[in-house]
């Protein structure tokens, strides 16, 4: 596993939606070049790699998706699009892991991100925890980590 700290490239430590509008490119950005240092590193089959996001980073992560057609998988985390979908053209296969309660992220943009899998024939696998908010606080870890598990197994072509 490789952690992309993409808010380093902008100095932060957390982003407000006033520094989220000016910084996305930057970050994209640095997903993008972290995905593909991924590919290059020794050892890692490139044709397996996912992305892994939640709330921000999960955006990051079908934003990427959503461009780079060498992305096989990816697991969001209370996410969305945020910005315009007409060019995406397709979408590799997306595990939605989503709080009912979640304010911050309401469902209805779970919904949105839904409808451009079903345009582009994206597979998707949803799941909703019931009164889980923006932080899953009240969801298992064990729970989390078999779902993502099991999904990132059928997700990813064998090797």
């Amino acid at each position: 596993m490789v952690i992309v700290r993409y808010l380093d490239r902008s100095g932060l430590s957390y982003a407000n939606s006033a520094q989220m509008g000016v910084n996305f490119g930057k970050w994209l950005q640095t997903v993008n070049e972290g995905f593909k240092f991924v590919q290059q590193h020794p050892g890692i089959d490139s044709k397996r790699v996912s992305i892994f996001g939640h709330s921000l980073g999960a955006q990051l992560a079908l934003h990427t998706a959503g461009s780079n057609p060498e992305v096989v998988s990816v697991v969001e985390m209370a996410g969305c699009f945020v910005l315009p979908t007409s060019k995406v053209l397709r979408m590799p296969q997306v595990l939605i892991l989503h709080g009912s309660a979640d304010r911050v992220v309401p469902l209805s943009r779970e919904k949105q991100l839904i409808a451009v899998l079903k345009r582009v024939g994206g597979k998707y696998q949803e799941h909703i925890f019931k009164n889980a908010d923006h932080s899953f606080a009240n969801v298992s870890e064990a729970e989390l980590f078999q779902i993502v598990s099991k999904f990132l197994k059928e997700s990813l072509p064998k090797s």
